[in-house]
């Protein structure tokens, strides 16, 4: 049985401001609070008798717990006490995954003016991931935009659902896994293998391309 915590506990640091050493300017970084919801298995384990070579599932469950976060919305360019520029980050892109939403947009400022703005774009994949599909930068009034960068990805619609039992050894995915470890006095209730197979590879970055035209092909091994 694991430990439950009911206390908040401290899991990660947010940078606030930058301060120049040698001029009156300094950068700022604000950030919305959110609450997601992530469903994660409770309990995965076995009870194995050795004396029997026998094992039995022990009984699982799936918990929903409330993380509190939070996200940048804005970082400020500031000198003299004057704000001269900012970068606003909207997050109003439907996500599966999990509760809340993606990032969708990031906006240029020079004072009031919007300079320029990138829209984002996210695959969600059979409702348990998302992907990064492009990045396309616009003008500030919208009326011209540059070709996007692209991001391709290994088979990222054949993957299993988050907590199903198909993981080799080593956790990566693989069609004939199941859901322990290799254990040789344990084969039928284990991962085939230890070796990873190219199921592993599988939602890996494949490919991206740029707004010139030309690309990057990641190979995996």
């Amino acid at each position: 049985m694991g430990l439950y915590y009911e206390e908040d506990i401290i899991v990660a640091w947010f940078l606030s401001e930058i301060i120049s050493s040698s001029t009156n300017e300094k950068i700022t970084f604000e950030y919305t609070s959110h609450t997601i919801n992530y469903p994660i298995l409770g309990n995965n384990s076995l009870e194995i008798d050795p004396a029997s070579n026998s094992a039995v599932k022990v009984q699982e469950y799936i918990i929903y717990p409330d993380i509190s976060t939070k996200r940048v919305r804005r970082i400020n360019l500031i000198s003299n006490d004057v704000k001269i520029s900012e970068v606003v980050f909207d997050s109003n892109k439907s996500r599966n995954d999990i509760s809340g939403n993606a990032l969708s947009k990031i906006s240029v400022f020079q004072g009031n003016t919007l300079l320029k703005y990138f829209n984002v774009n996210i695959e969600n994949v059979n409702n348990e991931r998302i992907f990064l599909e492009s990045i396309q930068e616009f003008s500030g009034d919208g009326l011209s935009s540059k070709p996007p960068y692209e991001f391709e990805y290994i088979n990222e619609n054949l993957l299993p659902g988050r907590m199903e039992y198909l993981a080799d050894h080593w956790g990566y995915y693989s069609a004939n896994g199941t859901e322990f470890p290799y254990l040789a006095q344990f084969p039928w209730r284990s991962a085939k293998s230890k070796e990873p197979s190219d199921y592993a590879m599988y939602g890996s970055l494949k490919k991206i391309v740029f707004p010139t035209g030309g690309l990057i092909r990641l190979n995996m091994n």
